[in-house]
């Protein structure tokens, strides 16, 4: 028998995403890094908007502030490219000097990890 209490032949639905995974490191302006898990390194799958990874690094201190999914409609268009530009930045609000990396393929937002980042 295929259906019973702890099996089930119906799937829930099923909304597609993009297809892209990006890494994940939830925003925090100051870069903050805790041993909890919510900074553990993860990945997440992007919605059917998202076609870019992010990075965002704080170019004082090197820290990681903003790494996730991302739309070039966020930020009314403002990182619409690929690669990396480092300067004065602005991202939800605040404005530090950083650098700001935009890829397109699986898991690309891994500039700091792997040292990949490019110039445009």
């Amino acid at each position: 028998m295929c259906n019973d209490e702890k099996y089930s032949s119906e799937a829930p639905p099923i909304t597609p995403g993009s297809g892209l995974y990006c890494w994940q490191h939830h925003y925090d302006p100051q870069g903050h890094h805790s041993h909890g898990p919510s900074n553990d390194v993860s990945y997440v799958e992007c919605t059917k908007d998202e076609h870019y990874c992010i990075e965002v690094t704080d170019k004082v201190g090197g820290h990681i502030t903003y790494r996730d999914c991302w739309s070039t409609d966020y930020e009314e268009g403002r990182y619409n490219f690929s690669g990396c530009e480092t300067g004065q930045h602005c991202i939800f609000g605040d404005c530090f000097n950083n650098t700001v990396c935009v890829c397109e393929d699986n898991l690309c937002n891994d500039f700091i990890m792997n040292e990949n980042a490019t110039t445009p």
